[in-house]
């Protein structure tokens, strides 16, 4: 069985840096504002969001992408856990659960205790799990 931890630090947006061009969202691993949809980076290959992400609606495209990529990878048989950091965005939180194969292995920590036991219960549950190339 392949499994993956999807790992965030929180609520799934980009910022916009005061005095950068274009003021739409800075370059991250989204692409810039005019190339992420059409560059196919976030949206434009979803099923489940099209049109241009911007940084009013990042929040709504980013989290219809991790839907879709994550609906693929279970599709394919493969398990995901994950992990986000800090959140306190229901949105995010449920984005994060419906993306885990198992509700239960949707963790939320708020501190470095709760992270390193999310990761601890993650290690726990893929024990017997051999890894292969």
């Amino acid at each position: 069985m392949k499994s993956i931890v999807l790992f965030s630090d929180g609520t799934n947006s980009w910022d916009d840096l005061a005095g950068y061009a274009p003021a739409n969202g800075d370059p991250n691993s989204y692409g810039a504002t005019i190339t992420r949809s059409a560059a196919g980076n976030l949206g434009a290959t979803s099923s489940s969001f099209t049109g241009l992400c911007t940084n009013i609606n990042a929040e709504t495209c980013i989290n219809a992408r991790i839907a879709d990529l994550c609906t693929k990878i279970k599709a394919k048989g493969i398990q995901i856990f994950t992990v986000d950091y800090g959140t306190s965005n229901a949105t995010t939180t449920t984005t994060y659960t419906n993306c885990a194969t198992k509700p239960e292995w949707a963790f939320f920590p708020g501190d470095k205790k709760s992270l390193e036991d999310a990761f601890t219960t993650i290690a726990n549950t893929l024990l017997s799990v051999q890894v292969i190339k």
